[in-house]
C-alpha cells in the first residue's frame, strides 16, 4: 500500500512540475510581450526613437528615455538577450542593427531546463 502511494505521489509531482513550468513560461512571455508593446507605443506617441537595454546587474530591461520604464526578468537566459533593441518613431524594431518582427528569448526554469519563447514585435 505504501509503495502504491509513493508511486502515485511521484507521478503527480512530475505532472505538477510540468504545469508550473508551463505557467512560468506563459507568464514570462506575457510580461515581455506587454513591455515591448508599451515601448513601441511610447516611441510612436512621442515620435522619438527608443533604445531598450538589458541591465545584467538588475536583471531586467529598461528604456533609455526613462529608468522608470523597467521590467525585471531574472528568468532570462543571459546568452539569448540581444545587446541593443532599437525602436524607431514609427514603431519598427531593430535588434542588434537588423530589422525584426519578433524577438526570440530563452528562459531558464528554477530546475535549470531551458525553453525558447518568441515575442511578436
Amino acid at each position: 500500500m505504501v509503495l502504491v502511494i509513493g508511486i502515485l505521489s511521484g507521478a503527480a509531482i512530475g505532472s505538477y512540475s510540468g504545469v508550473i513550468s508551463d505557467s512560468r513560461q506563459r507568464s514570462a512571455q506575457d510580461r515581455l510581450d506587454t513591455y515591448f508593446r508599451a515601448c513601441r507605443d511610447r516611441a510612436k506617441l512621442r515620435r522619438t526613437s527608443l533604445r531598450v537595454v538589458y541591465n545584467e546587474k538588475q536583471e531586467g530591461f529598461y528604456s533609455n528615455d526613462s529608468t522608470n520604464y523597467f521590467l525585471k526578468a531574472p528568468e532570462l537566459y543571459k546568452a539569448s538577450i540581444p545587446k541593443e533593441i532599437d525602436i524607431d518613431p514609427q514603431g519598427r524594431f531593430k535588434i542588434d542593427g537588423k530589422e525584426a518582427d519578433h524577438l526570440s528569448l530563452t528562459i531558464q526554469s528554477p530546475g535549470g531546463s531551458l525553453a525558447t519563447i518568441s515575442i511578436k514585435l
